[in-house]
């Protein structure tokens, strides 16, 4: 049987701006497959699901509903980010007039102090990292 692959990715919200930190595993992933998604669980069993769709859309689109954030990309925007050197993505969406929601979409890296218990493994190298 296939190991199906433990999504992590960080979220962080704050005031109209939602960041989305991703390991090299999920950024593969969304490439190879044009979809993931992770799911928190809170207790009385509520859960929050972020999905991260790639499709044939003309623009950046997020959607809130019944406890699932989904976002859908242009996929020819993404196509070679699992290769290339391009940190992140950042789009800025209409939420009415004259406000908007910045969406940041970033590959995240390994920190540079340890932190125990954490399992960095699958993060990218960070560029402060020094080798000796």
């Amino acid at each position: 049987m296939a190991k199906i692959p433990l999504f992590i990715m960080k979220l962080r919200l704050k005031d109209n701006t939602m960041r989305i930190r991703l390991s090299m595993t999920e950024v593969d992933a969304l490439i190879k497959t044009g979809q993931i998604s992770a799911t928190t669980v809170f207790p009385g069993s509520n859960a929050l699901t972020t999905e991260i769709v790639l499709e044939e859309v003309d623009s950046v689109e997020v959607s809130l509903k019944n406890s699932k954030i989904t976002i859908s990309i242009p996929s020819h925007l993404l196509s070679r980010w699992n290769i290339d050197s391009q940190v992140g993505h950042q789009w800025q969406i209409a939420i009415g007039k004259d406000h908007f929601m910045d969406l940041y979409l970033e590959k995240d890296f390994r920190c540079l102090t340890e932190r125990r218990g954490e399992d960095q493994t699958a993060l990218y190298p960070n560029p402060g990292e020094t080798h000796g």
